[in-house]
């Protein structure tokens, strides 16, 4: 249901991590010892460390769709953790592409393009940072601002305001 209908699909879909996917800063567990038991993500503190509730169903969506690639971009200043907590919440089955390092999205994306083959016009990101939306946006990247974490309904106004631009312009 989500990719029905539409006439025009990304060729890849990129996420930031730290408030996108989950509702935290990789920088806030950079002291902490994580790990996973019984299929729980916990902290050094052993409190239970959760993405947000749609995270992995928008992941598993996107996957299913053929011809559609997933990627990371995030830079954190702790991207130990970051590679640490996508591997912990089991979503690395999920990812193509992942650049997670401290420097700018524009180089991230740079990366993703000439990995994947795809020029920027043909990719769909997401991020919580009004910055970041301008600074990939102004590449030709379709940028879509994520305050409270993605869902099902945010991805699918995506990829319908996505579907509604020419491509390239």
């Amino acid at each position: 249901m989500v990719f029905s209908s539409l006439s025009r699909k990304p060729g890849l879909i990129v996420f930031d991590l730290d408030c996108t996917l989950w509702p935290f800063d990789c920088d806030d567990y950079c002291e902490s010892k994580l790990y996973k038991k019984d299929g729980t993500v916990y902290d050094g503190s052993n409190v239970t460390v959760k993405p947000y509730p749609q995270s992995e169903t928008v992941l598993r969506r996107i996957k299913e769709e053929p011809d559609v690639k997933l990627g990371v971009a995030s830079m954190t200043s702790s991207p130990r953790v970051g590679h640490k907590l996508v591997k912990l919440f089991g979503w690395d089955k999920y990812f193509d592409y992942v650049e997670i390092y401290p420097l700018s999205k524009v180089k991230h994306f740079e990366t993703l393009a000439k990995k994947s083959g795809l020029p920027f016009y043909q990719m769909l990101f997401f991020d919580d940072l009004s910055f970041n939306i301008r600074e990939v946006g102004s590449l030709g990247v379709h940028a879509v601002l994520c305050r409270n974490g993605v869902d099902l309904t945010l991805l699918r106004r995506a990829l319908e305001e996505f579907a509604s631009i020419s491509p390239g312009a």
